[in-house]
């Protein structure tokens, strides 16, 4: 286990044939509080549909399934409803071990690669956005867009700043352009920014939501309607809602979310009306946000950057 400390319980989904197995997993996993079992399943095919209808954070599978196998069971749910699965197993056998890493390589090629990250922010976001983006090095080999709340006159100000101070390549985002690793958009003064399934970003002049423009809200729902589980979702302090319902969005469509925790915000406002929806996986700091994202990205065989922090 790592320090991340999630905002709500980590939803589990347990599917086993046994009863005895199945209350026993049940049990342990319910005594960590971290950890909430909002599920199980006797089959493959009920876990596929539970896959479907709950949309647990992980599952627990078991490889000796009636009706459908856990193997099959894997690839069916990759499919249609991509989710972190533990393959659990009791043999020794090496031919079936050899089997059960088959399996998670098939689920895992099967897992969209992330394709970008979003951030929004409010009152304190710039020194937030300073203090996570100092931190991403080296940069990540995904876009990042943001939408900051700034007095208009600001916005250019303020990218040349967080470019000088943070190291990483920032720019004011235009319309029509295409997204590129590496690289912070920031949105432009009074226009909403969105990022079609193509990768390019779209500039709206519609009305202000939540009173602001460029809102949060039109980027998030962009990526949740476009990018699914191919994004991941950061909320940063700031006054005011803007944002919170449209990363639960994001988070039902299988993104990573994060809110910022209330210790290191400045206004709690839009991160706390994030947690109490339950649209966040976890609350963090941004320099453990930034922790995440670096692990997210990091070569397979890689050491965790969490290292001796974790347990």
């Amino acid at each position: 286990m790592t320090e991340l400390s999630p905002a709500v319980p980590i939803r589990v989904l347990v599917v086993e044939d046994s009863p005895v197995a199945r209350e026993l997993l049940v049990h342990v996993l319910n005594s960590d509080p971290q950890l909430q079992v909002i599920g199980v399943a006797v089959d493959g095919e009920e876990a596929v549909a539970a896959a479907q209808r709950l949309r647990p954070d992980v599952i627990v599978m078991d490889i000796h399934l009636p009706k459908l196998d856990g193997f099959a069971a894997t690839r069916q749910i990759m499919e249609s409803a991509p989710t972190r699965i533990v393959m659990a197993t009791a043999t020794t056998d090496p031919k079936e071990v050899a089997a059960n890493f088959r399996a998670i390589e098939a689920g895992a090629a099967a897992i969209p690669m992330i394709r970008l990250v979003a951030i929004g922010a409010s009152t304190g976001g710039p020194i937030a956005l300073q203090a996570l983006l100092a931190r991403l090095a080296p940069p990540l080999p995904v876009p990042i867009l943001i939408v900051q709340h700034i007095a208009d006159s600001f916005v250019e100000g303020f990218v040349d700043w967080l470019a000088s101070t943070t190291g990483y390549s920032v720019c004011i985002a235009a319309a029509g352009v295409a997204v590129q690793p590496g690289l912070a958009y920031v949105a432009p003064n009074g226009r909403h920014m969105q990022v079609l399934a193509n990768g390019t970003i779209e500039l709206v002049d519609a009305p202000r939501e939540y009173g602001v423009r460029p809102a949060v809200a039109v980027l998030f729902r962009s990526l949740a309607a476009a990018y699914g589980t191919a994004a991941v979702g950061i909320l940063l302090t700031g006054m005011g809602r803007d944002g919170a319902r449209e990363l639960k969005s994001m988070r039902e469509a299988g993104a990573l979310t994060i809110a910022q925790d209330r210790e290191s915000s400045v206004v709690f406002g839009m991160p706390g009306e994030a947690i109490s929806l339950d649209a966040a996986n976890y609350v963090l700091s941004p320099d453990k946000i930034a922790v995440v994202l670096r692990d997210l990205f990091r070569p397979p065989g890689a050491s965790n950057s969490l290292g001796s922090r974790g347990a």
